[in-house]
């Protein structure tokens, strides 16, 4: 969503996208260090991103495939589902 157009709730979609792929990298490294090492925010992190990703349909709508379509983060999806990790 523009910012340009949409104001402050324009950044809604950058918000859910940045939460969505930290999460992705937790999961797939089986460890939050390297987020909590690397955040400098005043809200704990793990709790934050869990309540962004709860509120998808609040943040977002319907847009997830679009959003993931338009910064090509959908073929990160399609490899995730295709790609097991390796041993």
């Amino acid at each position: 969503m523009p910012e340009e157009i949409h104001g402050p709730y324009g950044y809604a979609d950058d918000i859910w996208l940045c939460a969505w792929i930290a999460d992705i990298v937790r999961h797939e490294l089986d460890n939050d260090a390297i987020l909590l090492e690397n955040w400098d925010g005043e809200a704990p992190l793990l709790a934050l991103l869990s309540d962004i990703l709860a509120r998808e349909q609040d943040l977002i709508g319907d847009q997830r495939s679009k959003i993931l379509w338009y910064t090509g983060c959908d073929h990160l999806v399609e490899a995730l589902r295709t790609d097991p990790t390796p041993e």
